[in-house]
């Protein structure tokens, strides 16, 4: 009895030795993939805030903009989709003067989160956003409606490029590259923007209102990584 027991521990280490070293036998490369594009949609954030001395008021002006602000995402056929609204707020507002805060009347507040489409009229829309006498327009982000087409077509590439990096290795060291034993992304990055103007703010106090902004919203690019393991051959 005691033979056979001693027999399969034999066995057993001389099995994972042999697992072991298969294990050893493989290489692991890193691949990236770029893939850049211009942008067809832009997000962009309206505030809209009033302060009166009475609560009512304030709340009434901040109503009224973010009704014409509405109106004017229409008149731009802005879908109903692309336009997301928060809750109005309303608070005490106070300014600091004279090293204290002064109470100066009642806050009401609303952001209007807008997607749009025709970059083209870009210009036009903000204009027109801006004559409404909103607080601020700001917080730009283009995109691309088509995105996830270039990150697909950017993980490609970096495939590509991690297999090619493995077969040149192999090659110099004279040997093979056999099945592919693991995949993975690596941190996927988000687009990264080349040009001027992102994250501008507008507010309508020191901006000329009779005009929108004029931003080049250059080139996005889709960045991609990843790690692969492929089987070494002899």
């Amino acid at each position: 009895m005691r033979k056979m027991v001693a027999g399969a521990l034999i066995a057993c280490a001389l099995f994972l030795n042999v697992s072991c070293s298969e294990k050893a036998r493989t290489i692991k490369v890193f691949g990236s993939g770029e893939v850049t594009y211009i942008p067809d949609i832009v997000t962009m954030t309206v505030n809209v805030k009033n302060v009166k001395p009475v609560l009512r008021d304030a709340i009434a002006n901040t109503n009224a903009t973010s009704k014409k602000l509405l109106e004017l995402c229409k008149k731009y056929s802005v879908s109903d989709e692309d336009v997301k609204t928060s809750f109005a707020q309303s608070g005490r507002e106070y300014e600091w003067k004279n090293g204290s805060e002064v109470f100066v009347g009642f806050r009401s507040e609303q952001s209007v989160q807008i997607t749009f489409r025709e970059l083209g009229r870009m210009e036009e829309f903000t204009g027109e956003i801006l004559a409404l006498q909103v607080y601020s327009l700001g917080d730009l982000k283009y995109s691309h409606s088509k995105k996830n087409k270039f990150e697909s077509e950017a993980n490609m590439l970096a495939l590509d490029d991690a297999k090619s990096a493995a077969e040149k290795m192999a090659e110099r060291m004279g040997v093979g590259i056999g099945d592919v034993l693991y995949i993975s992304d690596v941190d996927a990055d988000e687009p990264v923007f080349y040009g001027t103007g992102y994250g501008l703010v507008a507010q309508n106090k020191s901006l000329n209102r009779s005009s929108g902004f004029v931003v080049a919203p250059g080139i996005l690019s889709s960045e991609k990584k990843v790690v692969v393991v492929f089987e070494l051959k002899k």
